[in-house]
């Protein structure tokens, strides 16, 4: 009989510690978001965002930019950075265009300093700071997201997607 318990016993432990796992959102791993598996952008310093929401996509990139660093800068939304607005693994990286599209990591800001993906399905807008060299202090330009005056950029569940074309580049 007793081992019977503690047969039960041990396979309740195990079932709590493997639905504990299943239940974890993170990148799968212990360093930074999104350079795990499935990075939208391999090889950067600090990649697009893994995992659902959190990012916004900027595509149809001029080839002239590709190997520039990106950062999103004025984010509207309260509590909401990208990697150099707060960082996305507390050291301020930006994300490296690597081809004609480039994901950049969203985050909630929260008052305890806990850093979590941005989830909203908020209307927001911002600007897209270009960078020649990794933390350069001078942008080489911003693309101004979206063109129009006043508009927004529509986020589902924490990601957007928006074309170069929707925006006005603005060199520095």
């Amino acid at each position: 009989m007793k081992n019977v318990l503690k047969a039960f016993g041990l396979i309740a432990l195990v079932a709590i510690i493997g639905l504990s796992m299943a239940a974890c959102d993170d990148d799968g791993g212990g360093g930074p978001p999104g350079s795990g598996p499935g990075s939208s952008n391999p090889g950067a310093s600090n990649p697009g965002n893994t995992g659902s929401g959190g990012t916004f996509t900027l595509t149809s990139i001029p080839s002239e930019f590709i190997g520039k660093w990106a950062v999103l800068v004025g984010i509207t939304g309260e509590g909401i950075s990208s990697p150099a607005e707060g960082s996305a693994d507390g050291n301020g990286k930006m994300v490296r265009i690597l081809s004609e599209s480039v994901s950049i990591p969203m985050w909630n800001n929260n008052r305890d300093a806990k850093k979590t993906k941005y989830s909203g399905n908020d209307r927001l807008n911002f600007d897209v700071y270009i960078y020649a060299k990794e933390n350069d202090s001078r942008h080489i330009g911003f693309l101004r997201l979206p063109k129009e005056f006043g508009g927004k950029i529509q986020f589902v569940n924490g990601s957007a997607t928006s074309s170069w074309d929707e925006g006005s580049y603005i060199p520095h």
